[in-house]
Formats: C-alpha cells, structure tokens, sequence
C-alpha cells in the first residue's frame, strides 16, 4: 500500500511537471512575441494617428501578397486632421500565401501610391496589429510615417 502512494506521488508530481512545462512553452511560443499588442482582438487592426501639421489623403489598407496585393480590403481611413487618430479592424482571410499590410492614397498630382508596411510571415496569422504615426506630409502628397505592430509572429518596428 505504502508503494502505491509513493507512486501516485510520483506520477501525480510528474505530470504536474509536464502540465507546467507546457504552459511555460505556451507562454514564450505564443504570448511573450505579442509584447504590448497582446491585448489586441484577433484579426486585423489598423491604428492611425497624424501627427503632422495637416491633414491626411484617404488611407485605403489591403493585406495582400505579390501576385494579389488587393486580396484582402480593411477598409479606408477617411482624412485625417492634425492630432487626429482614427482605428480599423477586420478579419484575416484564409490566403495561400505569406501576408503584407499595404497602404494606398492619392498624391497631390493624383496619381496612386501603394506602399508595402510590412509582411506577415504567415499565410493566415491570427493577429495582425498596425499602429501607425504620420509624421510628416511633403508638398507632393508623400506621406513620411512610423509603425510598430505585430506581424503574427512578432513585434516589429521602423
């Protein structure tokens, strides 16, 4: 009897081990690279702040890839004033290939700009988080910007 309680021990404290193991690799796998964007919504979220001294174009956001960078519409932030900040969010479609986080608007000559953010090594990540602060508009149109986010695997930053 004595045997089977040092046992029971044993297996009870093994398992215990193995369930604490687990979630430790839980931890560092899947919540540590979310860093600050961990309290993100899955999807997409887009987070726009002008920080310039006027007012934005039309902000249209896509995920896309090479072949199909319109794969996917977020949607579109409509102008921004100075000090402003405006939000998205949206799902992520199934895509068969890697993701990247497109901006589109128009310059001061009309013509289209289509910038890629940054890219998302997974073909459908759960979350992808975009926060993005204009710094600057120049007498073209061009828009001069930071980001950070989460791409679905990591934190990144420009």
């Amino acid at each position: 009897m004595k045997m089977f309680n040092n046992f029971t021990k044993i297996a009870l404290f093994s398992f215990g081990g193995i369930g604490i193991l687990i979630l430790a690799v839980y931890i560092m796998l899947v919540i540590v690279p979310q860093g600050e964007f961990i309290t993100y919504d899955d999807g997409i979220t887009v987070e726009v702040n002008n920080k310039s001294n006027q007012p934005t174009p039309n902000l249209k956001f896509t995920l896309g890839y090479s072949e199909n960078p319109d794969f996917q519409n977020i949607g579109v932030i409509k102008p921004l004033k100075s000090e402003k900040s405006e939000k998205l969010t949206n799902n992520i479609k199934t895509a068969n290939a890697d993701l990247s986080l497109y901006i589109e608007y128009k310059l001061k000559n009309g013509k289209t700009k289509k910038e890629d953010l940054f890219y998302s090594p997974a073909a459908t990540p759960q979350k992808i988080v975009a926060k993005i602060d204009i710094t600057e508009i120049d007498k073209n149109g061009k828009i001069k910007f930071n980001y950070k986010g989460y791409d679905g695997a990591s934190t990144i930053e420009n």
